[in-house]
């Protein structure tokens, strides 16, 4: 991600200075391996790990302001989305909080990165759901639901 003058100088959204890092770089690692045992800092050690076998690059994190007004509690933006996922980082269990509205019979799929179905779970009339995924190697799953224009949601199963 790359920080542009219009960031730099645009009164609508800003660049808060200073906040602009990657996440997991303590600093003092470089010419060596993010995980490598002597760029101590901040950031643990198996964390580093984890970055290190993710992905070859670092997450890149800032802080960015704006002088517009957000509300995020009007009944059009709880609305927008009637099924809502108790975390998107799960161990064991995906839980599901159906909105009252949608209740009724809605099928459920779990696919993996790759676009391959692994499950399928069919509701009845329930407005709480827990899906065992205990059995999912861990990493980025995707739940759809039957629901007509219900986005598709993203949860990441980790042990």
């Amino acid at each position: 991600m790359l920080i542009s003058e219009n960031m730099l100088t645009d009164p609508k959204l800003r660049y808060v200075p200073d906040t602009y890092q990657a996440f997991g770089n303590n600093g003092n690692c470089f010419d060596n391996n993010i995980n490598d045992e002597d760029c101590v800092g901040y950031f643990s050690q198996e964390l580093r790990n984890r970055l290190y076998y993710m992905s070859d690059h670092l997450p890149i994190v800032m802080t960015l302001e704006t002088n517009k007004e957000m509300v995020l509690s009007t009944q059009d933006f709880e609305m927008a989305n009637p099924i809502l996922l108790e975390s998107t980082l799960v161990k064991e269990t995906l839980n599901i909080h159906v909105d009252s509205n949608s209740s009724g019979n809605i099928s459920f799929e779990i696919y993996n990165v790759l676009g391959q179905k692994l499950l399928e779970y069919n509701s009845r009339n329930q407005q709480f759901i827990s899906i065992d995924v205990s059995q999912f190697a861990n990493g980025i799953y995707y739940l759809k639901t039957s629901l007509p224009n219900s986005p598709t949601l993203k949860f990441l199963k980790s042990s």
